[in-house]
């Protein structure tokens, strides 16, 4: 992940006490803030059932909402609730979906019961 942000020219800094150059600043972090995307990796686990679920999201927040409450179909609704045991986070959607289909797998599964 590369980063960037301005440099302040010479009537930003000096001519107001660097305000300008600040404001520039905040508007870049903000900028590459909200606009990176971060991939993560989860595990669920079921207790009740003795179930584990696993998947991928750019917004873990609302889809950890989807699974737990908000969802009126699928897999995840019939298991509630949902705890998270396992989260990994990525830079890109590749390696997030190729980690992914790993735990999915028998050696990922492996994995999962060695590390919890």
């Amino acid at each position: 992940m590369s980063s960037y942000l301005p440099k302040a020219d010479a009537r930003s800094s000096s001519a107001n006490g660097g305000l300008q150059s600040k404001r520039e600043s905040l508007i870049w972090f903000s900028f590459f803030i909200f606009n990176m995307e971060e991939f993560v990796v989860y595990v669920l686990y079921s207790e009740k059932y003795k179930i584990h679920y696993t998947g991928f999201t750019s917004d873990l927040i609302s889809r950890f909402r989807s699974h737990n409450l908000l969802s009126n179909k699928g897999f995840t609704r019939k298991y509630r609730p949902w705890p998270v045991i396992y989260v990994e986070f990525f830079d890109n959607k590749k390696d997030a979906i190729q980690r992914e289909k790993y735990i999915k797998s028998g050696a990922g599964r492996q994995f999962l019961k060695n590390s919890l």
